[in-house]
């Protein structure tokens, strides 16, 4: 039997604080709903994002933040929103694990939403679509904390001390034989931090970009993570999105990173 409540408790100074974001189905959502997919809130006066390519990119999420358990940092009013390029040829040009440029993706923040029963905006999809899911749901909010993420190339950045706390006598007391495939799999499974989410730990898959280039660095909230990914489907796309602190702080979200994976 797996101990998780082992490692996490010998990895509890790396706790982040994190509100996990479960996808519901939901037959009444107003456009101004925390959501993925449907309508979308678009404000008189405001265009839908268009990317490099000219065409309007497609509406991922949005995050009405005073429908969301409040995270130290984050606005406590206002709609965050998630755009994407989603055509197949332009992300087949986006290297996976490499950030992107705004062209291909943005956020848009409202800090008032006026205008509720006549803003909403049709989410249109591009003809040739990248092969991914799409969601159309409401979202449940579920506070949490959790410990550094653990994958195959290390942990996240900030938290490589991490991994020298993982003892061979630590992962027995937990169940976790590193030798076994299947073992390793569920180990990083269990502890790979996946999932919708804003805050926390993100899950990086091969490693975190962050730490391959200082100018990166910076970056160091998690914003929002969108990750079909499931114990099925353990290819799924992974969306996540870092903003620096002061950057959070003034309600600045032009300078943002996107992280895209969609493999081991």
């Amino acid at each position: 039997m797996k101990r998780m409540d082992v490692i996490k408790k010998a990895l509890q100074d790396t706790s982040l604080p994190s509100v996990h974001i479960i996808p519901v189905e939901k037959k009444e959502l107003r456009c101004t709903d925390s959501k993925f997919g449907g309508d979308f809130y678009l404000p008189e006066g405001k265009e839908v994002p268009v990317g490099e390519d000219g065409d309007a990119m497609e509406f991922l999420a949005q995050i009405r933040l005073s429908q969301m358990p409040h995270l130290e940092g984050f606005p406590l009013e206002g709609l965050l929103q998630f755009f994407l390029c989603t055509r197949g040829d332009v992300m087949e040009e986006m290297d996976e694990g490499e950030l992107v440029s705004k062209g291909h993706f943005r956020v848009m923040y409202y800090p008032e939403i006026t205008g509720e029963e006549t803003s909403a905006c049709e989410d249109k999809l591009p003809k040739e679509r990248w092969g991914m899911e799409k969601w159309v749901k409401g979202m449940r909010f579920e506070q949490t904390e959790e410990v550094a993420t653990l994958s195959v190339e290390g942990t996240d950045l900030g938290y490589e001390h991490a991994m020298k706390m993982l003892t061979p006598k630590l992962l027995l007391k937990a169940g976790y034989d590193l030798s076994d495939c299947p073992d390793t799999d569920r180990f990083f499974a269990d502890f790979g931090n996946w999932g919708c989410k804003v805050g926390g730990h993100p899950a990086i898959r091969q490693g975190d970009v962050r730490q391959e280039e200082e100018m990166y660095q910076a970056y160091t909230t998690l914003l929002f993570q969108m990750d079909f990914t499931t114990g099925e489907e353990l290819e799924a796309d992974t969306f996540v999105f870092f903003i620096k602190p002061e950057d959070l702080a003034k309600g600045n979200f032009e300078d943002v990173l996107l992280y895209w994976h969609n493999c081991y």
